[in-house]
């Protein structure tokens, strides 16, 4: 369940990116990254996603939550540094845990190698 409700999120926060949705470029910019960031991010969520919910590659979907968890707690950080409200700095805090939750879930569940 962690898993699903974490691809549903990166889903969303990818498609974001690539559209280039107001919200995600006005908070992108107000954090000194550049545009051309989104795109990435946008990108290597949805192959994250894709990873995760692909069964059968255990190392793949180990990397798609290091990515996950570099993300969102890069982006905690950077609005903890940057003198956020809590408001900002809650959705990637609470995001990070969700990964956090996922990946120990799908560790006790035992990846298939």
């Amino acid at each position: 369940m962690s898993t699903g409700l974490l691809s549903v999120l990166m889903l969303l926060s990818g498609a974001g990116d690539l559209l280039r949705f107001p919200p995600f470029v006005e908070d992108l910019r107000r954090l000194g990254y550049p545009d051309y960031l989104l795109t990435l991010l946008g990108t290597l969520k949805l192959l994250g996603v894709a990873a995760l919910l692909y069964p059968g590659l255990p190392r793949l979907t180990e990397w798609a939550y290091a990515g996950f968890a570099f993300d969102l707690w890069g982006a905690t950080i950077s609005q903890l540094v940057s003198g956020s409200s809590a408001a900002q700095v809650l959705p990637p805090a609470l995001c990070g845990s969700l990964v956090a939750i996922a990946y120990i879930a799908y560790r006790v569940a035992g990846p298939k190698e």
